[in-house]
């Protein structure tokens, strides 16, 4: 790396708000915030680096950016979405905007880890509706419903989502906490924590969603595999001994964990992941890195469809009676995924035998690859490297 690299800082521009969890749109007014930096953009639609704005810093939307890995941690949210939770003319604009970034930093995993791509759960809220559109009221309530349901993802289920953030920050306690995760007994957003003594036995479960860590509960013994997967949650199932050094911060309701340099979790779409020695042994050797991994369900599956771009696997659609059409996986894509995503079909005749994926690391770009072995032939999917 060049002395001029060292020097350069990237403000990386995530793909959804680290408040409301909604995706960005191109055109879209985003704020960045990072430890150097603040700054406000538009989101574009094209992977690019851009510093006409004559700071020494860069935004950038480039994947797997090395510089981007090496500046400090970046949020990035609606500019509507700030303007609603710290109005310009608000007095208590300075608390408020503090409050603000803690929750939209709590919306990851742990400090220093990437935001967890889980879509955000909203509930209906029929006073934002109407605010927006009073003469609405005149309509039955299973139209207004229908209608809020029908505006999924626009500016008025952002707003609602930052107005119940809003409500919850201000009913909370203020000062930070901060204890061993392994002292956590169990805590839920919103709640105090019930910490103390706890035996080493057993298994810790978090539960995340958008918003970061929703849940921490102890299991006696693993749960047993369900294929049950979300969407809107995401899951860690550690044995207790493995947290000893794990502390988690808890202030406005919120909690968001504290790890060790060195030290990673296997992040899952499911409540009742199996054993990691089961699944992953031969498909991520040596030390553990962030990793949020998915999950399918194979029964009576018929065919894979692999949305394939520049080397990296986005989706996976198993076709099933009840889902034959990866058409409603292909539209969960970006639209600019969607415009240049490849569709790789494997058929299955038998029952799959063995499927992992991998991604080859400490390269730029990254570079996926994905294996198959089914009752009657192997499959073995990589980028061609010239």
């Amino acid at each position: 790396m060049s002395s001029d690299d060292e020097d350069e800082i990237h403000i990386r521009i995530h793909s959804r708000c680290s408040a409301c969890g909604f995706c960005f749109e191109p055109g879209d007014a985003v704020c960045a915030f990072a430890a150097k930096a603040f700054g406000q953009t538009r989101f574009p639609d094209l992977a690019y680096c851009d510093n006409k704005h004559g700071y020494d810093w860069s935004f950038c939307r480039f994947p797997a950016c090395r510089l981007c890995r090496a500046s400090p941690a970046s949020l990035t949210v609606h500019a509507l979405c700030l303007r609603l939770s710290c109005p310009p003319d608000d007095e208590g604009r300075r608390p408020r905007l503090r409050a603000f970034l803690f929750a939209a930093e709590s919306a990851r995993p742990w400090r220093g880890a990437p935001p967890l791509a889980l879509e955000p759960l909203v509930e209906y809220r029929e006073a934002a509706l109407v605010a927006r559109r009073p003469n609405l009221l005149r309509l039955p309530p299973e139209l207004r419903l229908l209608i809020w349901h029908f505006a999924d993802g626009s500016p008025l289920w952002s707003s609602s989502a930052i107005h119940n953030i809003n409500s919850a920050l201000s009913a909370c306690h203020s000062e930070p906490l901060v204890v061993r995760l392994a002292d956590v007994n169990c805590w839920a957003r919103g709640a105090a924590a019930e910490c103390g003594h706890v035996p080493t036995r057993g298994l810790v479960r978090l539960t995340f969603d958008c918003r970061g860590l929703r849940r921490v509960e102890r299991l006696k013994t693993r749960p047993a595999v369900t294929g049950a997967r979300s969407d809107f949650l995401a899951f860690v199932i550690e044995p207790a001994k493995e947290i000893a050094d794990v502390h988690v911060t808890f202030q406005l309701g919120l909690a968001q964990l504290q790890l060790p340099s060195a030290k990673n979790f296997h992040i899952w779409d499911t409540p009742c992941p199996p054993p990691p020695h089961r699944c992953l042994s031969n498909w991520l050797p040596g030390p553990r890195v962030p990793s949020h991994i998915g999950t399918i369900c194979l029964r009576g599956c018929t065919g894979l469809t692999l949305f394939v771009l520049s080397g990296s696997i986005y989706a996976v659609h198993a076709h099933t009676v009840d889902a034959p059409s990866a058409q409603a996986t292909f539209n969960t894509l970006s639209s600019r995924l969607r415009k240049y995503a490849s569709w790789v079909y494997i058929p299955v005749k038998g029952r799959i035998t063995e499927l992992g994926f991998s991604q080859v690391s400490g390269q730029v770009p990254e570079r996926s690859n994905a294996i198959f072995q089914t009752q009657s032939f192997w499959v073995w999917l990589r980028k061609y490297i010239s």
